[in-house]
């Protein structure tokens, strides 16, 4: 940077990719003088950042009658710790929603979680 003596000047310090700024070394804005005058930044380099292994959960949902025999095929759900999740009450013929057993809804945790849902048999008297 060049301009007439007595004028102001500033600098700025830039950003680079995988560098972060570390220290400036000199008057970063003044007044130009007769001579040459340094303004040094340092960067350092960033090197190898590793992101944290992510954990993942599981839930199982299982929808039952009262006597635990499986009303559907199991759903498997996977996901990162921390994510919400929701499960669905179904409905099945000749049977009514009995209960459930564990959480509806709620977040993923390291390992496995289980949803129960149980449902007890209508009985039709004729």
């Amino acid at each position: 940077m060049s301009d007439a003596v007595g004028k102001i000047y500033t600098t700025q310090k830039m950003t680079f990719d995988n560098y972060e700024f570390m220290k400036n070394i000199g008057e970063t804005s003044g007044k130009y003088e007769e001579g040459i005058k340094y303004v040094i930044y340092i960067y350092q380099e960033i090197k190898n950042v590793v992101e944290p292994e992510k954990e993942y959960g599981t839930v199982i949902v299982r929808y039952i009658d009262s006597k635990g025999n499986s009303l559907s095929k199991e759903i498997t759900m996977t996901e990162e710790v921390g994510k919400p999740y929701t499960t669905t009450q179904k409905v099945f013929e000749d049977y009514e929603f009995s209960t459930v057993v564990g959480n509806r809804n709620g977040n993923y945790q390291k390992g496995t979680q289980d949803v129960t849902y149980i449902y007890r048999k209508i009985t039709i008297m004729r």
